[in-house]
């Protein structure tokens, strides 16, 4: 099977101590395809096709270069996959209107395309585009909640995949007594909740691994922003940690299962709002408060930081979770039987 993958980010061509969706070395597998039962020929375009990238993502909220360059490359593949109706929508209207001229196009994740804010114009846009789609891919239910709400007639083209993580690339943590407790995210945390909670614990320190700059105009005693670091620097943050502490944003689309699962499957602690775009994933393993709660997060965060006993089954109970039900090679295969189907649809009409 031979397939065009569009991730809606940036994808290096060398590894440089990048985490492995962040890269594509052509000749290897790339992320979770090298899982598939059938090993496929995968081509990667991503998202920065041209160094004005960001500027599309800002004006546009999609990636018309990736787009256009995804029509002339996907005619030579049997099935497309995209994450991320920014990166869809382009090579979608272009398949509505030449339904003929592109293969089967599989896409994760439509309520992206505007953080499940149906009332914007490119939510008009995505579902006219996404007609063209042969299947939806969702990572969170809550995606799925907002399409059947505001576009029934693309819930039937859905399936829920939870994401999967790879426990090969995450070392287990086998220490609880950290210094420090460490906050990982840049798009879509809840900076208000968080700080709120903060100004009542006493100057517990705190690190925001990833955190836009903006935010350290307000912090709040004991909480310091950490620069930008190395996906390794990363990984020896989060497991030399007391506890990890992830306040996601609520909302109705699809944010925050990768850096869960990534704390989770190196058996850290882990306190996190139970907002909807993670739902599905903190059912057991973490200690999960109501989102926008700031004296319920404080109150979390201080019996965790205080109980080790509490802290070593929530890591244990963490990495279980994802071992027996968010790992990479499960999702995979998951999709690749998408793709399957997507692809023989189209060879037997």
């Amino acid at each position: 099977m031979r397939i065009l993958f569009l991730p809606n980010w940036r994808v290096f061509r060398t590894r440089a101590d990048r985490q492995r969706a962040d890269y594509y070395e052509p000749g290897s597998p790339y992320w979770f395809f090298e899982h598939f039962a059938d090993r496929p020929e995968v081509a990667v375009l991503d998202a920065a096709r041209w160094a004005g990238w960001r500027l599309e993502e800002r004006y546009l909220h999609f990636y018309l270069v990736q787009g256009i360059v995804a029509i002339f490359a996907a005619r030579r593949a049997d099935v497309v996959l995209v994450h991320g109706a920014q990166s869809a929508v382009v090579l979608l209207a272009a398949k509505r209107i030449c339904p003929k001229a592109l293969p089967p196009i599989v896409v994760v994740d439509v309520g992206t395309l505007n953080g499940g804010r149906p009332e914007r114009w490119d939510f008009a846009v995505a579902r006219w585009a996404f007609s063209a789609c042969s299947a939806i891919i969702w990572h969170a239910r809550v995606s799925s909640k907002i399409v059947a709400e505001h576009a029934p007639e693309l819930v039937k083209r859905g399936v829920f995949v939870p994401f999967g993580i790879d426990e090969r690339e995450y070392p287990v943590a086998e220490s609880y007594d950290g210094d420090y407790a460490v906050c990982v995210g840049y798009a879509r945390r809840d900076w208000s909740t968080l700080f709120s909670a903060w100004e009542s614990l006493d100057g517990l320190p705190l690190l925001l691994v990833g955190a836009p700059s903006r935010v350290a105009e307000r912090l709040p005693v004991g909480v310091r922003v950490v620069p930008p670091v190395s996906f390794s620097e990363y990984i020896r943050l989060v497991r030399e940690a007391r506890l990890v502490v992830l306040p996601v944003e609520d909302g109705r689309a699809s944010w925050g299962q990768m850096t869960l699962l990534q704390t989770m499957i190196m058996g850290r602690p882990v306190v996190v709002t139970d907002a909807a775009p993670v739902r599905d994933y903190t059912r057991r393993g973490v200690e999960a408060v109501p989102p926008g709660d700031a004296p319920a997060l404080a109150a979390a965060v201080r019996a965790t930081w205080q109980d080790r006993e509490m802290r070593a089954r929530l890591g244990r109970e963490a990495r279980d979770a994802v071992l027996t039900g968010y790992r990479e090679r499960d999702m995979a295969r998951c999709i690749e039987e998408v793709l399957r189907d997507a692809s023989t649809c189209r060879t037997s009409q």
